[in-house]
Order: C-alpha cells, then sequence, then structure tokens
C-alpha cells in the first residue's frame, strides 16, 4: 500500500520487516537469504535509497554495514544474504534512507549462526 501526498525531495519509509513482537520476532540465519520490507509513506523523485545494518543501544546505534545504498525504494523490498562474519545478537536494526534527510530504523531484531 502507498500512501499518496504531495511529491517532496525526500521520500519517507516505514520499515514493515524486520519486527519484534513477541509473537513473530525476526531472526536472520548467518550464511541465508533475509528480506527488508517497507511501505513509502511520502512519495518523493528519488531512484534509488541507502539501507544499512546497525545494532547497539536505540540511543546510540553503531554502524555495522551498509547493506546497499543503490535500492529502488519502490521495490518495497529488498533481499540479500546475511554475513557470515556478523557477529550474533539481539540488537540489530535496519535503518532505511539517506543522512541528513528522513531516514527510518526498523524494531530490534536478532542475528544467530
Amino acid at each position: 500500500m502507498i500512501i499518496l501526498s504531495p511529491v517532496s525531495i525526500h521520500a519517507d519509509y516505514m520499515i514493515t520487516h524486520p519486527i519484534s513482537i513477541i509473537i513473530k520476532a525476526t531472526i536472520w540465519h548467518k550464511g541465508k537469504p533475509a528480506t527488508i520490507k517497507w511501505k513509502i509513506l511520502e512519495k518523493a523523485d528519488v531512484t534509488s535509497t541507502t539501507i544499512e545494518l546497525l545494532r547497539g543501544d536505540p540511543e546510540n546505534l553503531d554502524h555495522v554495514m551498509v547493506i546497499s545504498d543503490k535500492v529502488n525504494p519502490n521495490s518495497l523490498a529488498y533481499s540479500w544474504t546475511v554475513k557470515n562474519d556478523l557477529p550474533a545478537g539481539k540488537d540489530y536494526v535496519i535503518q532505511i534512507g539517506e543522512e541528513p534527510h528522513k531516514v527510518r530504523y526498523s524494531h530490534k531484531f536478532e542475528i544467530v549462526n
């Protein structure tokens, strides 16, 4: 579902996967495919956006890696293979968007061996 609003320079997103609710907490496995999904909240003339993996304290997240810096925002999803060298942990988040403009974060999720 795309919510239309006046066109702006910077798109706005809502990440819909990974999620972190008790019943459906997201767990990614190293070396396996994982899919990131989002909805467009504010349409813009943007042809690509960046998806990054971060982790740590929500008030002071650490950059882990750029998953991709050339994602078509209109695709509403991006699949990638979770790197084997990532440390296991329950404090990972996805960031989508371009700094210093609008960026959005996923819920925390877990990466396991």
